[in-house]
Formats: structure tokens, C-alpha cells, sequence
């Protein structure tokens, strides 16, 4: 019964898709972005796409009507698992090898400071890392997984950020940006040499007073804007390749608040040239923020480099996961939940 129930569904569907091209085949030409054609998505958690991701894990933040919280995809066993945290928390990045997670989580509700911690990748045996009197945000990984790289905020002052790293298991605190900023930066992205990319929107700031994306080499202090800032245009998520030899990252299209367009972009560390790997059309002027605004699109590689995974605006308080491969092809939608924000995505083997 089931079956013949969404077979006629899916038919309903088509009929009326092919209704509505019909009616719209008199109407101005679309001047957007050609996108490829995207197969049907899976109705149901049980229904992932597991055969389009290759191998790995998945941890992304999904947030709707019926579930909030984090959900783990293990693409080699094939299994959904889901899973809330204790308290606010945000910011979550599954380890290489798949087995922890970090996050940063409120420890002053009054004066809105975070901490960085570490769990496993079942939310179980949850632990602080930092210590008491230092605060920590937009946590991610060296790619050997030893090392948590993470902003922290200094001084009196509610915005001046310094770059740091610790051990993952709390040990050996290390101060690696000799010089504060007053910048909000993403999460940093580690290569196998140990530089670091992360952006910026903010257009003005002390060291550097431009937005775009930003290399830097701890070993030197050498802080380099790679790619300024596009009129129009927001950058996020930039994110070394596994072999480290480019740098994805979405330019969005988003005007007085509108998304408008995703496009993934991939610079070359060589050639220092950008190129869009894939375009995809978005909607929405309201996000779920919660517990800040920020951060609400990104992407991820996967742990081989084929393949890489971002999520689409696709209506108020709505995004939804695609996954394409490093060349551009197979571009596929992975969830379709309605009013359900699926985002903060990693991938992990």
C-alpha cells in the first residue's frame, strides 16, 4: 500500500510539473545560472543516498519542526544516527578519522562567551578543553587530527580575536597569532604544511582592513588576503583540499538579505586563479540563527578529495544538502526535509 500510495504521489507530482512547464512556456527568458538536473531527493532518513557520497562520515546540524539537534551519517555501514548536546552549543566539526567531534558551547550566558570542546562522535563523554578564564569559537582540525585550531576572544574588549591550538585532549595550549585582531573569522581550514584559510565579510579591521580570504603561515606570521572580496558577494567556508593543492569555498549571492544564488568556487594554489566549480540556485531571507546568527552556509571535502558537500537556502528557515564531484559532475541533492535547515556540515572517513 505504501508503495502504490507514493508511486501516485510521484506521479501527481510529475503532472503537475509538466502543467506548470507548459504554462510557463511563453514567459521572459530566464537569464540564472544553468543548473544541472537534480535527481529526486530521499523522503526519509532511511531513504540516504548513501551510494552518491563515496565513503566516510557525515555530521551535519539539522534543525525543523520534528528534530533539532546533530545527525551522523555513516556512509560505509549505512546507517542514521541522531543526537542532541547538552546546553548551546554550535560550531560542530567531526575529526579526519570520524570518531570525535568539536564544538564550542555557551559557558557565560550573560556575557555570550564559548568554550571549545570535544565528544565523541555519538555526543557521549562531552569535555571542555580550554581552560576557565579563556573563551574559544569556530573550532576545526589539523588534518592529522592531534590538534584543535580555534579563535579566541582577548582582552576587555568584546572584539579582539587571537588564533590558537591545543591538543585534543586539552593538553599544550598554544598561542599561534602573535598579533590580535578585531576581525571575525570562520572556522580555519589546516593544510598538510599547517597553513591555515579562513575568511572574513567584515570590511575594516585591524591587522588587515579587507575583507575576502586569508592565508596564514603560523611559523612566519605571514597573514596574505588570497581572494578580496567581490561587490555583492559574501565568501565562506573556505577549505583545503586533502592533498592541499586548492582551496574550495561558496561565493553567495545575496542581496538586502535575499540568497540568491550558491556558487562553489575552487582557487588553485598554483595559478592563485578562481573557478566555479557549480551553481546552484537559492531562496530565503529567513535563517534559523540560533544561538547566533552566522555560519550558515559551508561546505566540506570529503576525506579523498572526490567529492565535496555544501548546503542551499531553499526557502525561510529552510536549506537543504548537495553533494558534487571535485570536477564539477554529479551534482545531487542529498536531504529535502520540509521547513528543516540542514547545515554545518563536515566530513570525516
Amino acid at each position: 500500500m505504501k508503495r502504490t500510495l507514493f508511486f501516485l504521489a510521484r506521479l501527481f507530482s510529475f503532472l503537475v510539473i509538466l502543467a506548470f512547464a507548459s504554462c510557463s512556456s511563453s514567459s521572459d527568458e530566464d537569464t540564472s545560472p544553468i543548473i544541472p538536473p537534480i535527481p529526486p531527493p530521499p523522503v526519509s532518513p532511511e531513504d540516504f543516498p548513501f551510494s552518491d557520497l563515496g565513503s566516510g562520515r557525515l555530521l551535519y546540524e539539522s534543525e525543523g519542526e520534528t528534530f533539532g539537534g546533530l545527525v551522523l551519517a555513516d556512509i560505509n555501514r549505512k546507517t542514521i544516527a541522531k543526537f542532541s548536546l547538552e546546553g548551546i552549543s554550535t560550531d560542530y566539526q567531526i575529526s579526519p578519522d570520524g570518531e570525535l567531534v568539536t564544538y564550542s558551547a555557551k559557558i557565560d550566558l550573560i556575557n555570550h562567551e564559548y568554550g571549545i570542546f570535544v565528544c565523541s562522535n555519538t555526543g557521549k563523554n562531552a569535555r571542555r578543553l580550554i581552560p576557565t578564564n579563556k573563551s574559544g569559537f569556530n573550532p576545526g582540525w589539523t588534518p592529522d587530527g592531534s590538534k584543535i585550531i580555534f579563535w579566541s576572544q582577548v582582552g576587555t574588549s568584546a572584539s579582539e580575536y587571537t588564533l590558537n591550538s591545543i591538543n585534543k585532549d586539552g593538553t599544550n595550549l598554544t598561542l599561534l597569532s602573535g598579533e590580535k585582531t578585531n576581525l571575525m573569522f570562520s572556522v580555519p581550514s589546516v593544510s598538510s604544511s599547517g597553513t591555515m584559510a579562513f575568511s572574513t565579510n567584515q570590511g575594516y579591521g585591524n591587522p588587515i582592513n579587507s575583507a575576502g580570504i586569508y592565508l596564514f603561515n603560523p611559523s612566519n606570521q605571514k597573514l596574505e588576503r588570497i581572494i578580496p572580496l567581490e561587490s555583492g558577494k559574501f565568501y565562506e567556508s573556505p577549505a583545503f583540499s586533502p592533498d592541499g593543492s586548492k582551496i574550495a569555498y561558496l561565493r553567495i549571492t545575496r542581496p538586502d538579505g535575499e540568497y540568491k544564488l550558491i556558487e562553489v568556487m575552487i582557487w588553485n594554489i598554483n595559478t592563485k586563479t578562481s573557478t566555479i566549480l557549480v551553481a546552484v540556485n537559492a531562496s530565503g531571507t529567513k535563517e534559523y540563527n540560533f544561538p547566533d546568527p552566522g555560519n550558515q552556509v559551508n561546505l566540506a571535502w570529503s576525506s579523498d578529495g572526490s567529492k565535496i558537500i555544501f548546503n542551499v537556502p531553499e526557502g525561510d528557515l529552510t536549506s537543504h544538502l548537495y553533494v558534487v564531484n571535485s570536477n564539477g559532475s554529479n551534482l545531487k541533492k542529498i536531504t529535502n526535509g520540509t521547513k528543516t535547515t540542514d547545515f554545518k556540515v563536515s566530513w570525516g572517513r
